[in-house]
């Protein structure tokens, strides 16, 4: 069953959710992992020499370190940015 709720309702409940620093965090941890992929990707394209045997090999180093590396990144960013709001609120 549809319920009808105002754009302006939906809206308005969607500023109410997020906070500022939620948006912020956000925009940091993208931008860096974007920075991170960017890096890793052009060092791991630029190590191969001559063989054209050597790209799938390289592109799949490529992918798996992103992963790690901006899976680690993201965690360690949320940690200390969430592990000071759960003190502020005596949680911890």
């Amino acid at each position: 069953m549809i319920h009808k709720m105002p754009f302006g309702f939906y809206i308005d409940s969607l500023l109410k959710a997020f906070a500022k620093e939620d948006v912020f965090i956000f925009l940091l941890k993208n931008s860096f992992s974007g920075m991170i992929i960017f890096v890793i990707c052009c060092y791991q394209g630029l190590s191969v020499k001559k063989s054209p045997h050597e790209v799938p090999q390289v592109t799949t180093q490529a992918v798996v370190k992103s992963i790690i590396y901006v899976t680690s990144f993201n965690m360690i960013v949320t940690a200390f940015f969430y592990m000071g709001r759960l003190k502020e609120m005596g949680v911890i």
